[in-house]
């Protein structure tokens, strides 16, 4: 939660897509959804991109080298 969006009292979900290799590898990321202010976009993009994703089994992706997510990260103060 960044510093300076928690003094300012801003709150909201950010929806983040994206797109994992079966390596682990974070392929691509954007904002599906804002929250409506920048700062909590910002942080929940950052989140995802630092995030370290676990290879996939073989198996796990059938025909597919890569999947697509989409999480809902919530920034709430209390």
């Amino acid at each position: 939660y960044p510093d300076e969006a928690q003094q300012l009292g801003m709150t909201g979900s950010v929806v983040v897509n994206y797109t994992i290799a079966r390596d682990g590898h974070l392929l691509h990321a954007e904002i599906a959804q804002s929250s409506g202010f920048k700062l909590l976009d910002q942080a929940a993009l950052q989140a995802v991109q630092r995030t370290r994703f676990a290879a996939m089994p073989a198996d796990a992706w059938i025909s597919t080298s890569e999947q697509t997510f989409r999480t809902r990260i919530a920034f709430t103060l209390d």
